[in-house]
């Protein structure tokens, strides 16, 4: 049987530091770390620019009159992409073997525009993936029941799986009626994998 399969990007298949971003988002406007994270969080600024709702620019724009400093897109794009700290190298045999094996590989995640460019510059195990599910295009973020739905409709979902780091996100996609398991670790991975017998 042929299976798809969904994979979140942070901290699944490529380790992220939320902190240091901010750290560099604070050292490029020259503001307090915890600003940042006041504006990013706290106001959800974050959320609708991974939604898609809000540009590059606009967060430009918006970080430069609270900070009266003005800074160019590419340093921005800089700042933010220091979200990446390193791939998790120990699943891209996995993610190799299951396209191997003829599974379809759909990557399900919240990002934006710069993050994703950033990933597939530095990031090729991304070019083994089918298709994309990507927060920013589709208009909804994870835990939004919306954007779980749109994975429902790639498949049959008794042959649909997939792995998140987060509980919410995990929750939310169960209550859709989507296969799913939390990711701790790639060991643990491979044993849900085997208990559905997609890998052997």
């Amino acid at each position: 049987m042929n299976w798809t399969l969904f994979f979140d990007i942070g901290n699944v298949l490529y380790f992220i530091s939320l902190e240091k971003m901010c750290n560099q988002i604070a050292h490029l406007f020259s503001i307090p770390i915890e600003i940042v994270k006041l504006h990013l969080y706290d106001k959800e600024i974050i959320m609708k620019y991974e939604s898609g709702t809000i540009s590059t620019e606009e967060i430009i724009e918006y970080f430069s009159k609270s900070s009266k400093k003005t800074v160019c897109k590419k340093d921005f794009n800089k700042a933010i992409s220091s979200v990446f700290t390193k791939p998790n190298n120990e699943i891209i045999p996995l993610i190799e073997t299951l396209k191997n094996n003829n599974h379809t590989l759909i990557l399900l995640s919240n990002t934006n525009e710069v993050h994703y460019r950033y990933l597939e510059k530095f990031f090729p195990i991304l070019k083994l993936f089918d298709k994309t599910i990507l927060s920013y295009k589709v208009g909804f973020i994870k835990p939004q029941r919306e954007i779980f739905e749109i994975a429902l409709s790639h498949g049959n979902n008794s042959s649909m799986f997939y792995t998140d780091d987060i509980k919410e996100n995990i929750d939310a996609a169960r209550n859709t009626g989507l296969d799913c398991e939390i990711f701790t670790t790639v060991s643990l991975l491979k044993d849900h994998l085997l208990k559905r017998k997609i890998i052997t």
